[in-house]
């Protein structure tokens, strides 16, 4: 028995093929196993760059058993113009081992199979499968009772008891520039963070959680939040930090806003809310602005009170 769920999919599938009849993937390719290398590929790339990629690729590559016999080092050549080379590369080798390893080096035809392959979660499955196989499957992830209890607590305890830092703040002495100095903090160590793990990003910080933050860009935070304190607290008519002070607090800001980065990524992923931009490089929406800004202001307000003030 087909559920609502299912058949409003359909009407919405039936409406979306009558307003575009001719819709095609972007990605070129010729195979399954050709779709998935630009799928991963697309991640934070143009469609129209990662086809200019390919063709070189697949001919150095031309299955997954060629694949996964490549060097690091050549793959990502290959694929350096796509961005976050590195990390693709690791993927597309684990990618390709797995399936010379578990499938005789064919891509499954079945989403449990596919979401165990390195680098493929389920978007990326979704678009193999349906594309390549014609399996278009319909889901909506289901949260149990505890999580959604847990969700609903945690939220309220998360925005209304860290939110009330931020007034403690701002109610310090020169707090409309403490304030300021915190949000500085936050933005600086977080563009450093990007562009650090961009550039030498090889170990994951937290796969499951946010794929894309390495160990490399967390060190990268926390010597970017340390650097930017110690230079706004030296800033002329500004008497309340020393630069030791500013350098630690945005080192500590640096070192556990990532928390707070992963514990709203955590609550994202959860209700499948994405909620990101790439208007500014390291910064992603409204959420991943207030989830570090808010533990930022509880590290903050303690250093200022128990070391400063």
């Amino acid at each position: 028995m087909e559920t609502a769920l299912s058949q409003r999919a359909k009407k919405l599938q039936a409406l979306l093929a009558e307003a575009y009849p001719e819709a095609r993937c972007e990605l070129d390719h010729r195979n399954a196993y050709e779709l998935l290398v630009a799928t991963i590929l697309s991640a934070q790339c143009t469609d129209a760059r990662v086809n200019q990629v390919t063709p070189a690729f697949f001919a150095r590559f031309p299955d997954a058993h060629a694949l996964a016999q490549a060097g690091q080092e050549e793959v990502e050549e290959l694929i350096k113009s796509t961005g976050f080379y590195r990390n693709k590369a690791k993927a597309l080798l684990g990618m390709a081992k797995a399936l010379v390893e578990r499938h005789g080096g064919e891509v499954p035809r079945d989403m449990e199979a596919m979401v165990k392959l390195p680098g493929v979660g389920r978007k990326t499955a979704n678009v193999v499968l349906g594309t390549a196989y014609d399996i278009w499957g319909v889901e909506r992830e289901r949260p149990t009772p505890l999580i959604a209890v847990a969700l609903a607590v945690f939220g309220g305890i998360y925005l209304g008891w860290l939110g009330s830092y931020l007034i403690a703040v701002r109610k310090l002495q020169e707090g409309a520039y403490l304030t300021l100095m915190l949000y500085g903090c936050v933005a600086f160590s977080d563009s450093a963070a990007y562009f650090v793990g961009r550039a030498w990003g090889r170990h994951r910080l937290s796969p499951h959680v946010s794929p894309k933050k390495t160990w490399e860009g967390y060190v990268g935070s926390v010597i970017g939040g340390a650097i930017f304190g110690a230079l706004v607290s030296g800033l002329p008519d500004t008497q309340v930090l020393t630069w030791g002070h500013g350098a630690v607090i945005g080192l500590l800001i640096g070192a556990l806003g990532t928390l707070g980065d992963l514990g709203i990524s955590a609550i994202k992923r959860q209700v499948g809310a994405k909620d990101s931009s790439h208007l500014i490089p390291g910064h992603g929406g409204i959420l991943d602005r207030t989830d570090s800004v808010l533990v930022s202001a509880a590290i903050g307000y303690y250093y200022l009170v128990w070391f400063v003030f």
